[in-house]
């Protein structure tokens, strides 16, 4: 078809593989996160306000972010968030790492970068 862009098989194979790795790779960060801070991923999916599983679940969602580049409706849909509460807790955990003073978030976050 004119105007078209035709795909070669090989360029179709290669973004199947592309998203089979993000997939992958965002499993493996939800892992690691949940078995560093001894939760399933159904607690921190929860609509739970304590401290700790909220701390593990923005860490979570900050490091799907970064590490994996998804969008804050795609990691929103994950956790069954708003996209908004996303955006929130990227900058919490963004305001933590920035401190002066010494705190848990940069420790935490230093531990799980070695793991993951």
């Amino acid at each position: 078809m004119p105007g078209m862009k035709q795909f070669k098989l090989s360029d179709r194979k290669k973004r199947k593989n592309t998203i089979a790795a993000a997939y992958y790779k965002q499993q493996d960060i939800i892992d690691k996160v949940c078995r560093y801070f001894d939760f399933t991923f159904e607690i921190l999916q929860a609509k739970t306000k304590k401290g700790e599983i909220v701390f593990a679940r923005q860490i979570c969602q900050w490091f799907l972010m970064k590490k994996c580049g998804l969008t804050c409706t795609h990691v929103a849909g994950l956790f069954q968030r708003d996209h908004t509460s996303i955006l929130h807790s990227i900058k919490m955990v963004n305001n933590m790492l920035e401190a002066d003073y010494d705190n848990p978030t940069k420790y935490h976050v230093d531990q799980l970068k070695a793991i993951i």
